[in-house]
Formats: structure tokens, sequence, C-alpha cells
């Protein structure tokens, strides 16, 4: 994590779940499935290169890795209180729901992810 921080600058509180207890009892994914990565707007690398940063990265940070290759990804919104008004569990590896899409639900302006500088590769 604290590589992450550095390299992030994040630094709020972080929570994980590291047994995936809250993960599977959301209903996350836990199956390896590699979904068409060239429809994907996120994914800024094919699966060859996916692996290959991944194990670069595992050299230069040592300790340092991304975690389970299972896991699939989901997008929740959440509160206030214990409400969820958004739920998107992914299929597969490229099935992730569109970050401004996710911003437009909670009225939050859009990023446009060439020219903003908040926006970092890692």
């Amino acid at each position: 994590m604290k590589q992450f921080r550095r390299d992030t600058g994040y630094w709020a509180e972080f929570y994980t779940d590291t047994k995936m207890g809250l993960y599977k009892l959301m209903g996350c994914k836990t199956t390896p499935d590699i979904g068409n990565l060239s429809s994907s707007k996120h994914a800024k690398s094919s699966a060859v290169m996916g692996i290959i940063k991944s194990a670069i990265r595992s050299t230069n940070f040592p300790g340092e890795w991304q975690g389970d290759t299972n896991q699939q990804g989901a997008a929740f919104i959440i509160g206030p209180d214990h409400d969820c008004h958004f739920r998107h569990i992914d299929a597969n590896s490229a099935d992730h729901y569109p970050i401004n899409k996710l911003l437009d639900l909670v009225n939050i302006e859009n990023i446009c992810f060439m020219k903003d500088s908040g926006v970092i590769t890692v």
C-alpha cells in the first residue's frame, strides 16, 4: 500500500478485504474470464502486454502484487446510510462500467482521460 500511496498521492483511509469475504457476499466473481480487451475503454494494453507489465512491476516493487488474478471487478454507489444505489459486477476482465457514467450517476464532472492532469498512469 505504501507504493500505491507514493505512486498515486492517495492519502485517505484505505480498507482491504484480504479474505474476500465482503467481496463474495456482494456477489462479485472469483473465476478467471478474459474479456475482449479491444472493446474496453479502460484497458490500455492487450492481455499479453498486461501480463508483461505486471511481471515488470513485480520485479521493480517486490512484495507489491496486484492481487488475486481470479478476482473480477465491480462498481458500487453506496450511501448515504447503507443503501446501495448502483451495482455493476464485472462479467470479465474487460467489463468495467464506464467511469464517466459512474460520475454522471453521482453528479460529478466527467474526466477527459487524454487531457486531465489528475489522471496518472501507474
